[in-house]
């Protein structure tokens, strides 16, 4: 720890022996018979100064991250990367159309008993907050209106297509009064 006088700053540095550090891996190595030090690691501890300043090696290694981030984001925004967003575009698509095909099944099952649907009000509070439910109720019993504005609160990846909205139309208007 050193302090310069004349400046607020303390500085702080944290220094490994490089010395000392061998002494450990050749007495680990001689205790154990089985660690071995890469060679890598062999030549860097050959190769640093006698001191080592954590520090430092922190700041080199935070330059290197930043650069390969930086490196990392260039190349995902890269034109290089298109087949790559297609596929995640696919996937995604696949994903709305097994949410539609999800919400068809549902709706055509609640709408299968001719004589008395599921009443979709009442399973309102399954998919909507109670501030929506409130917003819902404060419009026209029934209106496209009403149903348009369940189907805006529900349908956040607006996978939506005319026929689950005809279905939900359906729905609402076979609702008991």
């Amino acid at each position: 720890m050193t302090h310069r006088f004349g400046e607020s700053v303390d500085e702080i540095r944290f220094q490994l022996d490089r010395n000392e550090i061998q002494a450990i891996v050749e007495s680990v190595k001689a205790e154990s018979g089985k660690y071995k030090i890469n060679e890598s690691g062999r030549r860097y501890l050959n190769n640093v100064p006698e001191k080592i300043n954590v520090r430092v090696i922190y700041k080199e290694y935070f330059r290197r991250v930043r650069a390969f981030h930086d490196w990392f984001s260039h190349q995902f925004e890269s034109h290089t990367l298109k087949p790559l967003k297609d596929f995640e575009r696919c996937l995604e698509e696949n994903k709305d159309n097994a949410e539609r095909i999800w919400w068809k099944l549902l709706l055509r099952n609640w709408l299968s008993n001719e004589n008395s649907p599921k009443n979709p009000y009442e399973h309102l509070h399954r998919f909507l907050s109670d501030r929506q439910i409130k917003d819902i109720l404060h419009l026209p019993r029934k209106s496209t209106q009403q149903v348009d504005k369940v189907i805006e609160f529900i349908d956040e990846k607006m996978v939506c297509d005319e026929e689950i909205r005809k279905l939900v139309y359906e729905l609402f208007l076979r609702a008991p009064d």
